[in-house]
């Protein structure tokens, strides 16, 4: 045992010191990974991150394992999705990620070096330990995605509501910026999520302007009802035509359009439940209408070769054999000739050979 500790301690201090080596050489070629991830997720708003030793061991829990720059732009629209607007939302991610993979790796690979080489539970364990790295690895990203598509969803449906109180606000002589604040004020309870987004678009707003947090605004939920917004809005701007009913029109119209979303996934809904329904109620209708005449048929085939059943060979021999009246036999007779002499027969009625030949297949002579 004591061999697999220092050959495990000894593979931990080599990862750690490539870990070391490549970040020093990341930063001597001025290409210092997380500044991706020392500023602001979000320009213009302010959030205080953690310092000191606590940060610079989430930087190298981060650089652990190497992403691209797409990768990281990549999760960090999501973590803006989501929501996750402090300032080190990013290394945090990355930097739990991945001591949570190489946590189960090490965790269940030093139980695998433990265990006896001559048991079956290494290999087990050498397996468990690959599959929980990888969940490890995959799942917080999963979740992630899905935790973003939610809270987007969440900022749809509270949208409409947002952009009447803005017309309202607007109409009563206040401004965009200032619509906003009070409609973000107001839905601070209903709609946390659009409340939110609204006070980052008027701080934006007071350091650029309202197109610009707009179009952030945009970039950041990545929907084509934002998109729209923020393009009426310019486009409001450009043209000096009324903000107040181009708001009012548009929120209507994203009410429609969601009514008809809506009606489409009902109309999908019902085509989907059609096979599960079928499934479930088909067997209950096949056992209704088939299982009493199988019931009964069954009774027939186990008691019909018992003593005293139809297709008891006992039974089948005893029964007599079936008697056919002869029609011909019982017709009355009449004189055939002038001897007086009467004849079974009529001359009439005497079967042919036809009449013969018939009651000869039907077995009755």
């Amino acid at each position: 045992m004591f061999v697999e500790l220092v050959t495990l301690a000894v593979f931990v201090a080599i990862a750690l010191i490539v870990v070391v080596v490549v970040e020093l050489t990341q930063r001597r070629k001025g290409e210092a990974r997380p500044t991706l991830v020392e500023a602001p997720l979000v320009e213009g708003v302010s959030s205080e991150g953690r310092s000191g030793f606590v940060r610079r061991l989430l930087v190298l829990g981060a650089s652990i394992v190497p992403q691209t720059e797409k990768q990281i732009d990549t999760i960090g629209r999501e973590l803006k999705r989501a929501g996750h607007y402090q300032r080190d939302a990013l290394i945090e991610f990355l930097a739990f990620r991945n001591v949570l993979a190489i946590g189960m790796l090490c965790l269940f690979g030093t139980l695998a070096a433990m265990a006896d080489p001559g048991s079956r539970l290494p290999l087990p364990l050498a397996g468990i330990a690959v599959v929980t790295a990888a969940l490890g690895y995959g799942l917080p990203r999963l979740l992630l995605a899905q935790q973003a598509s939610r809270r987007v969803a969440r900022i749809e449906r509270g949208l409409p509501d947002a952009l009447d109180l803005i017309s309202m606000c607007l109409s009563g002589g206040l401004t965009l910026p200032e619509s906003m604040e009070r409609a973000g004020s107001e839905l601070a309870e209903g709609r946390p999520d659009v409340a939110v987004e609204f006070e980052i678009i008027r701080r934006q707003a007071d350091a650029d302007s309202v197109g610009a947090a707009l179009r952030n605004f945009a970039t950041r939920i990545e929907t084509p009802d934002t998109r729209a917004l923020a393009a009426l809005v310019s486009q409001t701007e450009t043209l000096g035509t009324s903000v107040s009913k181009a708001v009012s029109d548009f929120s209507d119209a994203v009410r429609l359009e969601h009514r008809q979303r809506a009606e489409e996934r009902a109309g999908r809904a019902s085509i989907a439940l059609l096979f599960p329904v079928v499934t479930c109620l088909a067997p209950p209708i096949f056992v209704l209408l088939c299982g009493p005449p199988v019931l009964k048929l069954a009774d027939f085939v186990r008691n019909a070769h018992e003593p005293g059943g139809p297709l008891n060979p006992q039974t089948l021999s005893s029964m007599q054999p079936l008697e056919f009246d002869d029609p011909y036999l019982s017709m009355p007779t009449e004189r055939i000739g002038g001897d007086g002499r009467e004849s079974g027969f009529t001359a009439s009625a005497q079967p042919d050979d036809r009449d013969r030949s018939a009651r000869r297949r039907r077995g009755v002579e």
